[in-house]
């Protein structure tokens, strides 16, 4: 954080805490006119959140929507994407994680597939050569019917309090060739 000449206290503080500090005024009187005071500032980290430029409501879970991957039968087509949170204090840490109870139940087989893997910064790397592998899910209203991969990711932020956030993602398939 910066005080500017103009009183304004701005910018982005890089840690959570109790700060205290004096600020000193001065008029450009003569003779000049002084006057301090002292505050205290509390800053507190943003709440942790997994988020995704592409987010579904799925009614019981939110999903992110991580870019296509495309799959062609017996061939790696190499895949990455990245996932994102905010709030918090970085660095974070990302694991995949078994799904919730209750979305569980509306996807038995879900997880990575063989072939790919997140790694500890967030990245979804790797290729999947099996397109049998996807997932399709059928969604009652709507007749809406999504295929791909669903996982669960976890996040967990590195502030002294931990804080863990889990979110259901989908990786949407195109596969080319196979049954």
């Amino acid at each position: 954080l910066a005080l500017g000449a103009d009183g304004v206290l701005g910018g982005a503080p890089i840690g959570d805490g109790t700060y205290t500090f004096d600020l000193k005024v001065l008029d450009n009187g003569s003779p000049t006119l002084s006057a301090t005071r002292s505050f205290v500032l509390d800053v507190k980290l943003a709440p942790l959140e997994i988020v995704g430029t592409q987010q579904v409501d799925l009614f019981i879970t939110k999903v992110i929507v991580l870019p296509l991957i495309l799959i062609v039968d017996k061939v790696p087509v190499p895949y990455s994407a990245k996932l994102e949170a905010k709030g918090g204090k970085k660095p974070y840490k990302w694991a995949e994680t078994p799904l919730p109870g209750l979305v569980k139940t509306f996807l038995p087989k879900s997880g990575l597939p063989t072939g790919l893997k997140l790694g500890g910064d967030g990245a979804v790397t790797g290729s999947v050569t099996d397109p049998t592998l996807a997932v399709e899910l059928k969604l009652p209203l709507g007749g809406l019917t999504l295929k791909g991969f669903f996982f669960a990711a976890e996040v967990h932020a590195s502030q002294a309090n931990p804080a863990t956030k889990t979110a259901l993602c989908m990786i949407p398939t195109v596969p080319i060739g196979g049954t």
